[in-house]
């Protein structure tokens, strides 16, 4: 995901991603298109910018009340549909998921309330009625349609006050991994086990991802008001985040307790830094194996040939190249008593798809994406069948 960082705040680097500003500039091009002045598109945009801010402390309540339960906050990222909070992980305690999940929405009450508060003492009552055009209209520069002008600041905030409640709602909605699913996930952790509470609460996220797409295409239809695009975004959103995080959760568990020594590869090929590329594309097609792990004259691996690699450097040096030129930095090493669930987020941080497992200063097996995915696999078969043991070898196959 391609983002700028722009600032850090509390530990906490801040990033907007590359489409955010097209956002801006498509906001000042309809206030422009519509016949609004430039100082009214400035508004728009400030108010936009100020929609952001509000979001962006929305993701600031998730991250600092993580903080409390000891989970740390990679960074927070602002795209056009609203803002991510990059967490290490998410506690298992349902109750702390809980409180995190409800930090960001608490926020914009408390921002709501502040706001409403400042209007009821400068203007009393009347000054928190809403506005004569829309919010959407507003935002997206069709105010004009209907002669809507802000008058003072007190729309402007009346207007940051009303999408403030919004948030709130919108947020609320049960649609995983928004927060309202994580909230829907958190209570079902409390009464059945976490993976069963994470394949639920997206399966709901999945209905509401429907939910949103279809008042996208025919809101207009049945209640008389066309849809923002970002509807649509936030559908698309709701179906791949939700299913991709019900998927990590799943692998998660399904390798928890088990160790390295139990998913490793014992019998594998090794290559040396001076083989050619020829060497490794015939070892590629007379078996199964597709990252070799490069090994020095010690026996321990200092580096890996993924596939990927290898007809990189053949592309462009010919099969002739050695294996050297291609081959990626060694990953973190690891020992068979390692967890399984280690070897797997070593794997997703380094992006190499293999693990080396080194034992007492030899190099004894090798733990690769097929592995896991076998182990997984099994693991579905014989999961919850009393009596019966998975076919796994012991950790008698340590050498």
């Amino acid at each position: 995901m391609t983002a700028w960082k722009i600032g850090r705040l509390f530990g906490i680097d801040v990033k907007v991603h590359w489409s955010f500003l097209l956002l801006l500039a498509w906001v000042a091009y309809e206030h422009i298109a519509h016949g609004q002045t430039p100082l009214q598109a400035a508004i728009g945009v400030g108010f936009v910018l100020c929609l952001f801010g509000c979001v962006l402390l929305h993701e600031y309540g998730h991250a600092l009340t993580a903080r409390r339960f000891g989970v740390d906050t990679r960074d927070i990222t602002m795209l056009p549909i609203g803002g991510v909070a990059r967490l290490t992980s998410i506690p298992r305690d349902p109750v702390q998921e809980l409180l995190i999940a409800l930090a960001g929405p608490a926020v914009n009450v408390v921002i709501g309330g502040l706001i409403a508060g400042g209007l009821y003492l400068n203007g009393g009552v009347e000054s928190l009625m809403p506005m004569d055009a829309p919010l959407q209209e507003y935002a997206e520069g069709d105010a004009s349609k209907k002669d809507f002008i802000v008058r003072d600041a007190g729309d402007f905030f009346r207007a940051l006050m009303i999408v403030n409640g919004f948030l709130v709602v919108f947020n609320m909605i049960p649609a995983f991994p928004m927060d309202g699913g994580r909230v829907l996930r958190a209570v079902l952790a409390m009464v059945t086990d976490y993976r069963r509470a994470t394949r639920w609460a997206a399966g709901v996220g999945k209905l509401a991802s429907v939910a949103f797409a279809g008042l996208y295409f025919f809101g207009e239809d049945l209640i008389g008001e066309a849809m923002p695009w970002t509807l649509l975004l936030i559908a698309v959103f709701v179906w791949y985040a939700g299913g991709r995080e019900s998927q990590e959760v799943h692998v998660r568990e399904l390798l928890t307790g088990a160790g390295v020594d139990r998913v490793m590869m014992t019998d594998f090929e090794t290559v040396e830094p001076t083989d050619t590329m020829e060497r490794v594309a015939r070892m590629l097609l007379a078996g199964s194996q597709s990252t070799f792990p490069v090994v020095g004259v010690d026996g321990l691996p200092i580096g890996m040939l993924t596939r990927k690699g290898m007809v990189r450097c053949a592309q462009e040096q010919g099969f002739g190249a050695a294996v050297a030129d291609g081959m990626s930095a060694i990953p973190e090493s690891l020992p068979p008593t390692a967890p399984a669930l280690t070897a797997h987020r070593v794997m997703r941080r380094d992006g190499l798809g293999a693990v080396p497992i080194v034992d007492g200063g030899r190099f004894v097996g090798l733990v690769t994406e097929d592995n896991l995915r076998e182990y997984l696999m099994l693991r579905e078969v014989f999961d919850g069948r009393d009596g019966q043991a998975m076919p796994i070898p012991e950790s008698e196959l340590v050498v």
